[in-house]
């Protein structure tokens, strides 16, 4: 993955996810009460995502640990899928100048904790 952290409007990245996501799954904003706080874990997991990009056991270590608290929220497949394309869009919006590789490979990544769930992923929604 050649996207890096300096690529990326994280604070417009957060604002873009939470604003597409309760578009695409209503009910889920209900679950929001501060949302400046939920803004800021989604900078902080976002930014450590790209950092140990090149780091599979840490990254993968991380997401199993992503992917535990939100089981444990109680999300299922449905938000989690809403959210991967949440997720993208937010991706795209704040880091404008990335490649489609890109894109594609923070799907595989966002998939893995889909996975972490014990789901299937859908196919791709880059």
């Amino acid at each position: 993955m050649k996207i890096s952290v300096s690529e990326v409007d994280f604070p417009k990245a957060a604002k873009v996810f939470y604003e597409s996501l309760f578009d695409l799954v209503l009910h889920l904003r209900e679950r929001f009460r501060a949302l400046g706080s939920q803004q800021q874990m989604f900078e902080i997991a976002l930014k450590t995502v790209l950092k140990n990009k090149d780091n599979d056991q840490a990254l993968d270590h991380y997401l199993h640990l992503l992917g535990e608290k939100h089981k444990m929220l109680g999300l299922q497949q449905i938000h989690m899928e809403r959210g991967r394309v949440a997720f993208l869009y937010s991706i795209k919006e704040a880091a404008p100048t990335i490649g489609e590789d890109d894109v594609a490979e923070l799907d595989q990544i966002f998939s893995k904790i889909i996975e972490k769930f014990g789901y299937k992923p859908t196919q791709s929604a880059s």
